[in-house]
């Protein structure tokens, strides 16, 4: 009898077959009825560039018979994917032996003048590797999750966009792969890797063998944000207490109150807590109206200025500056505050009034005690 056992290797994605050289495959026989002896006399050889290699099997008789165990060594890196054997008798009808793992199986009955071909096959181990992308245009924007080229480099580079087949169950070998993204649009702030079926540090993902690991990032729209001052215009130092209202993307239509934060912590939309100094956060894209109705005491309204909230500068800063406001004619403001001229005129005026009217009433008297 003859016993052949070849070695086919396939590719990671489990295409392209090809010979496999360097394997250790066995075929062990043992006699079950008379005598059986095998030449090579070891019960592994190691295959050469063809993938093959082969025993012949001598019988004392012809009603003798063997069992021989074809087997594998199976290497780190690799998985078993199929083995069989088909024993071809002299007379009769061909039989097949199927080969569970590489540990192999037992070929019995094998007779006098049988020809036993067996075929191993096995690939390199592999995993499978999603990269998957969401966006979360909360403060604005329009862009969509094709905007965006993923990619995962390691043993096997991976890059496309989301749904890509070459970035949708991908396969890949076992290792750690660099993920990164590119085509980002202006105005958007990238977010953690996260994965699962797949350990994730930063933003690198190491796979096992066999794993199915999805990787996703959101990139959303990053906020505005703004600042101002409010001074007076014959000092240049701040001024407290003034109010404004502001308009604009996704406000209520008569606007938002914006009031002068002058402790912390601030409450509302005012959110710098220094007296005359104002600053608005988590503003969406769009443009804004901010409108003075409530200025500083002694001192007039200085009215209103626009600014816009784009992709350009969104997650900056805008620095309107300093809103200037003129004094009320005549107004006079200590240290501490005080009042205005006016206010002393008045008061004044109305005394002298009053002392006038009570002399008045003490001459009618006098004279008419006079009278009488």
């Amino acid at each position: 009898a003859t016993v052949a056992v070849h070695k086919t290797v396939l590719d990671i994605t489990g295409n392209n077959p090809a010979p496999g050289a360097g394997w250790t495959l066995g075929a062990a026989t043992t006699a079950t009825a008379g005598t059986a002896t095998s030449t090579p006399s070891a019960a592994t050889q190691t295959t050469p560039a063809s993938g093959d290699v082969n025993w012949t099997v001598a019988f004392d008789k012809q009603t003798s018979r063997a069992t021989v165990k074809v087997s594998e060594t199976q290497k780190a890196g690799w998985d078993f994917v199929s083995g069989s054997c088909v024993v071809t008798p002299l007379s009769g009808s061909p039989r097949t032996v199927t080969l569970p793992g590489a540990a192999g199986a037992d070929v019995t009955g094998v007779a006098p003048g049988d020809a036993v071909a067996c075929t191993i096959t096995n690939k390199p181990s592999a995993a499978a590797l999603t990269l998957k992308k969401q966006v979360d245009n909360t403060y604005g924007g329009g862009s969509v999750v094709s905007d965006w080229t993923l990619t995962a480099t390691g043993a096997k580079t991976i890059t496309g966009k989301i749904g890509d087949p070459s970035v949708t169950a991908a396969v890949v070998a076992p290792g750690t792969y660099a993920l990164t993204e590119s085509g980002s649009p202006a105005g958007y702030a990238a977010g953690a890797w996260t994965c699962t079926g797949a350990t994730v540090s930063g933003s690198s993902v190491t796979v096992a063998a066999n794993a199915n690991a999805v990787c996703t990032i959101t990139n959303a729209s990053k906020p505005g944000s703004v600042v101002w001052t409010k001074t007076s215009k014959n000092t240049g130092g701040q001024l407290a207490g003034s109010e404004w209202t502001l308009t604009g993307p996704g406000l209520p239509a008569q606007g938002v109150v914006v009031k002068d934060c002058t402790a912390g912590p601030c409450t509302g939309p005012d959110q710098d807590p220094a007296p005359g100094a104002f600053r608005l956060e988590k503003l969406a894209w769009g443009t804004y109206t901010a409108k003075e109705t409530l200025a500083p005491a002694g001192y007039i309204a200085a009215g209103s200025f626009t600014f816009t909230v784009n992709a350009a500068n969104a997650g900056t800063t805008l620095n309107i500056g300093a809103q200037q406001n003129e004094q009320q004619a005549g107004a006079v403001l200590p240290l501490t505050g005080g009042l205005g001229s006016d206010a002393f005129l008045l008061g004044g005026g109305a005394l002298l009034f009053s002392a006038l009217a009570v002399l008045g009433v003490l001459r009618l008297r006098r004279n008419a005690r006079r009278a009488s």
